[in-house]
């Protein structure tokens, strides 16, 4: 992942881990980085992440945020997801 993005400061926290500022080394785009914590998850919500993960990437709509893509590891889950400005879901 650090081959195509530069990772920036964390702007934000969850129960599950954090997100991140990412640009895209290529085309010097800002994006989020939410990472997830593996062992932190039950099979059932990992399931649900993968079900979550292959749901965004089928939606295009400006009201829903936008998956560009995902990594995985042995310990986590990383998704590169349309980074909105100003936003908070509190």
């Amino acid at each position: 992942m650090t081959e195509v993005y530069n990772v920036g400061k964390v702007i934000g926290m969850g129960n599950y881990g954090e997100v991140r500022k990412v640009e895209h080394k290529a085309s010097k785009k800002i994006r989020a980085l939410k990472i997830i914590s593996k062992r932190l998850l039950n099979k059932s919500m990992l399931h649900r992440i993968y079900y979550e993960i292959e749901f965004l990437k089928k939606m295009d709509h400006p009201n829903i945020i936008k998956i560009y893509e995902f990594f995985e590891d042995d310990e986590k889950i990383c998704l590169i997801l349309e980074h909105c400005n100003d936003g908070d879901l509190h």
